[in-house]
């Protein structure tokens, strides 16, 4: 078996990026939801509500992130936020902080959704630990994902499930962050432990996607 691709979301929610290495960190891949919009309450924002954030496509370069929106108007913004302020922020329940955007950042991405909404990052210094049911070790932690670092697939196993299908589906649309080739389907529910390069990663539970 081998790693047949890998992704990053750098915002929550929006469109992903195939990249042909990542480095890494406890909370996850490098870049990987370490950004987030959220409401005037705090709580994150995504596709559930706002479907159109499947359309936005975001890059990671040098002196920032390039956002673009649908209808192909885009703004970069600094990879670290320009402003001094952080706010409380939830997902899925859990409490962190993030650091905020300028209006001029949120005045973009709300125009451009048609919702009032801000973006946040989340800072290499704080900390977000995991759910106590899975977590394998105490501070085990993650930054804005749903609830873990992580998120692995099996090439063979969408390949299944689309010969169930009318419309066929990539693998794209369960938003992995590695994705096996060489397995069969349905074979990484049964895992427990991954090795990747150096890496040694613990399989905790399975994830549940949206239709």
């Amino acid at each position: 078996m081998k790693i047949a691709q890998i992704f990053i979301y750098p915002i929550k929610s929006m469109g992903g990026i195939s990249v042909r290495s990542a480095s890494y960190d406890r909370k996850g891949l490098m870049h990987d939801r370490r950004w987030m919009l959220i409401d005037g309450a705090g709580r994150f924002v995504t596709q559930r509500e706002l479907p159109l954030m499947a359309a936005f496509k975001v890059r990671v370069l040098a002196r920032g992130l390039k956002i673009q929106a649908p209808d192909g108007s885009s703004l970069t913004v600094p990879l670290e936020p320009d402003t001094p302020d952080s706010i409380g922020v939830s997902v899925w329940g859990s409490r962190c902080r993030g650091d905020l955007y300028s209006e001029e950042v949120s005045d973009f991405l709300s125009d451009s959704l048609g919702e009032r909404v801000r973006l946040v990052k989340f800072s290499g210094s704080r900390r977000r630990t995991l759910s106590r049911y899975y977590a394998v070790h105490r501070d085990d932690e993650v930054a804005f994902a749903d609830g873990y670092p992580f998120l692995i697939v099996g090439r063979a196993s969408v390949g299944e499930l689309n010969a169930r299908l009318e419309r066929p589906i990539t693998v794209d649309r369960f938003r992995p962050n590695f994705v096996v080739s060489g397995s069969a389907p349905f074979e990484e529910d049964s895992w427990r432990r991954v090795s990747i390069g150096d890496g040694d990663f613990h399989v905790v539970k399975p994830c549940a996607r949206c239709s």
